[in-house]
C-alpha cells in the first residue's frame, strides 16, 4: 500500500496504522495530526503503554529515515507525548473511537501541550533527542 497519492486522513484506522508501521505513508504527509492519531491507535490496539511506545518509536525512526532525516527522531517528545495520550485515553469516554477522542482532546491536535512541562532549552538539548529526560519545569 502506498499513501503518496492518498490523504492519510481518508484511510481507515487499520489502513492508516499499517501505512505508518510499514512506512508506506509519505513522510511529508505525516504531520502532527498523524502523529497523534498513530499514538492513539497504537495505544488502543495494544492496551499497554510499553508495547505501544516501542511500536511508535520504531515507526517514527523508520519514517524519519525514509525522509532522509533520521536525526529528526526525538525520544523525549515521543515518550512524553505517548504518555500524555495514554493518560487522556484513560480518563476519556472515547470508547475506542479515534474521531471521538480527537473531538474531546483538541488541544493535543492544535497546540503544544508539552510546552507547559518542558522548557524549549530542555527539548532542544541533544540528550533529550537521544534519550527520555524528565521535565524539570513544573506545569
Amino acid at each position: 500500500m502506498t499513501t503518496d497519492t492518498i490523504d492519510p486522513a481518508s484511510l481507515s484506522d487499520d489502513a492508516f496504522l499499517a501505512a505508518v508501521e510499514t512506512t508506506a505513508i509519505s513522510p511529508r504527509d505525516f504531520g502532527h495530526f498523524s502523529h497523534v492519531r498513530a499514538a492513539y491507535l497504537l495505544l488502543n490496539a495494544t492496551r499497554e503503554f510499553a508495547p505501544a511506545l516501542q511500536r511508535m518509536s520504531v515507526a517514527l525512526k523508520a519514517i524519519a529515515g525514509k525522509a532522509g532525516v533520521p536525526e529528526k527522531y526525538h525520544e523525549t517528545i515521543t515518550v512524553a507525548f505517548m504518555a500524555l495520550v495514554h493518560v487522556r485515553m484513560a480518563g476519556d469516554a472515547h470508547g475506542g473511537d479515534w474521531q471521538a477522542f480527537a473531538r474531546s482532546n483538541p488541544d493535543l491536535l492544535n497546540s503544544n501541550p508539552l510546552a507547559g512541562i518542558y522548557t524549549p532549552e530542555q527539548l532542544a538539548s541533544p540528550l533529550a533527542r537521544r534519550v527520555f529526560i524528565l521535565p524539570t519545569q513544573a506545569a
